[in-house]
């Protein structure tokens, strides 16, 4: 059921990203001057579609960082809490709640 579940998310997304590259083929200039965008110093041409799958990796792996340290705390509760510690403490000292199970 789970490999069912995941060739249906799967195959959707591949196909829509596969119409994205062949919709977006075109070479278009990405300028990194806001004030001189024909400075060809700092101006790359690439396709649309690598541009925009670069874009979306980016994104992915800075919020993927982002959760990761928000969850920080969390996972320094539980390391705690495993060793043994009678109760979890914060970066202060103070006791905290238990993490869940």
């Amino acid at each position: 059921m789970r490999k069912f579940i995941g060739l249906a998310v799967y195959i959707p997304v591949a196909i829509v990203l596969i119409a994205v590259a062949v919709a977006n083929r075109g070479w278009v200039p990405l300028s990194i001057d806001p004030f001189n965008a024909d400075n060809p110093a700092l101006t790359v041409e690439a396709p649309l579609f690598v541009l925009l799958f670069l874009v979306l990796i980016v994104g992915m792996f800075l919020g993927s960082i982002a959760t990761w340290m928000r969850q920080a705390p969390y996972r320094k509760m539980a390391r705690q809490y495993r060793s043994g510690q009678s109760e979890p403490v914060d970066a202060a000292g103070k006791a905290v709640a238990r993490p869940r199970a």
